[in-house]
């Protein structure tokens, strides 16, 4: 049962999650979590001092790095990114991606 508490959802199987406040328009961090190349998408997996969790990202905003978007990224790069809304939907995703090593 919700509690009433502010930003937080019930999930599919009943849980309770809170929603994550992502700041935008500051470079943010993260790691590639997931790829999808046939249909041109994948999520980074973020985690800075006020929000986490994963973020959307479309292959419209990878880098070029001449072997084409789809080649850009891999599932556990490093990256940096700037959050913006979707102009189709509105929702938050990443955005100006660039390929990084912190390590």
């Amino acid at each position: 049962e919700w509690s009433g508490k502010p930003n937080t959802i019930i999930e599919w199987d009943g849980s309770m999650s809170e929603v994550v406040q992502i700041p935008e328009g500051e470079r943010q961090r993260g790691v590639v979590k997931m790829v999808n190349t046939e249909r041109r998408f994948g999520f980074i997996k973020f985690n800075d001092k006020s929000s986490r969790g994963d973020l959307f990202f479309h292959f419209s905003n990878l880098p070029d790095n001449g072997k084409g978007v789809m080649g850009a990224v891999s599932e556990g790069d490093e990256i940096s990114f700037v959050v913006a809304n979707d102009p189709k939907n509105g929702k938050k995703m990443a955005t100006k991606i660039k390929k990084h090593s912190w390590s």
